[in-house]
């Protein structure tokens, strides 16, 4: 938890991009959640763009590196209706 805490701190302050950490309730135990939230698909591309290339950030997702399980990570993008 304290990882993902980090890794939003820094988004936040590096790249103003508000990044809430989550955990789930009910179902598999420890599961965590980095939700953000954009105006549109092309702000969201150019923030990742910043993010992906950020090593500093690189860094930090380094420090969980055998704790995240291959296959078991998951990225989804939602749109409001």
């Amino acid at each position: 938890m304290s990882f993902a805490k980090e890794a939003a701190a820094h988004v936040q302050s590096k790249h103003g991009i508000d990044v809430k950490v989550m955990m789930q309730h009910g179902g598999p135990v420890g599961r965590i959640c980095l939700l953000a939230q954009y105006k549109n698909f092309s702000d969201y591309e150019n923030s990742m763009n910043k993010v992906m290339a950020d090593t500093d950030l690189q860094k930090i997702v380094q420090k969980i590196t055998g704790l995240v399980i291959a296959g078991q990570t998951n990225d989804s993008l939602w749109h409001e209706v």
